[in-house]
């Protein structure tokens, strides 16, 4: 399981993100954080998320404040 930062002001960005997880990890599951929660930076996963499709890497994408069971 990985948790990764993919909100692009202070950290990566979705795209890039996807795209590390892609070539450097071998997650079985992984979790974007860091994003939606100030204006500043990046309000979706989206970008984290397209990256991913097609790849076999499970992303669990909690609601903002929510909480996910693995």
């Amino acid at each position: 399981i990985g948790i990764v930062p993919v909100g692009d002001r202070f950290t990566m960005g979705g795209a890039v993100a996807a795209l590390a997880c892609r070539r450097f990890f071998q997650f079985d599951t992984v979790i974007p954080s860091h994003f939606g929660t100030f204006p500043i930076i990046d309000q979706t996963a989206d970008k984290f998320v397209a990256g991913l499709e097609g790849s076999g890497v499970r992303v669990a994408l909690p609601k903002i404040g929510g909480t996910i069971t693995l």
